[in-house]
């Protein structure tokens, strides 16, 4: 798939330069930062496009490279899944290729950080706000 990020590959230091990343951004650093540690990686064609839509499979993608890199995706999404109708999450998820939102996101995060679903219950303070 064109758009994924790359999974498994380190990121040399000539691809921490991204053509759409530059200084006078106000996430320059952040994503410089992210990249060498092999957080994230940007596209072939040597952009990192941070106004794009980011997918599910995107997502996991990063967990599991802040972790320790261990994560089936396969495996994770199920167990998400579960999780999700266990709690009846409001998650608009179907597959892998979704875009995920920002609510999705701290679901996904909830999970992947094994926090006490009760304990999160205003922890995005702008869901209900215009």
């Amino acid at each position: 798939m064109l758009t994924f990020l790359s999974i498994l590959n380190a990121i040399p230091t000539s691809a921490l330069y991204f053509s759409d990343n530059t200084k006078d951004k106000s996430y320059y650093y952040d994503i410089n930062y992210s990249a060498t540690r092999g957080w994230i990686s940007g596209f072939t064609d040597g952009t990192y496009r941070p106004n794009d839509t980011l997918s599910w499979s995107q997502a996991i993608t990063i967990l599991s490279r802040v972790g320790d890199g261990s994560l089936d995706m396969d495996d994770f999404f199920l167990d998400f899944l579960e999780f999700v109708d266990t709690n009846e999450l409001n998650c608009t998820v179907e597959n892998l290729n979704d875009p995920i939102n920002r609510y999705d996101l701290g679901c996904l995060l909830v999970f992947y950080l094994n926090l006490d679903i009760e304990d999160t219950e205003n922890i995005f303070s702008d869901l209900n706000q215009e």
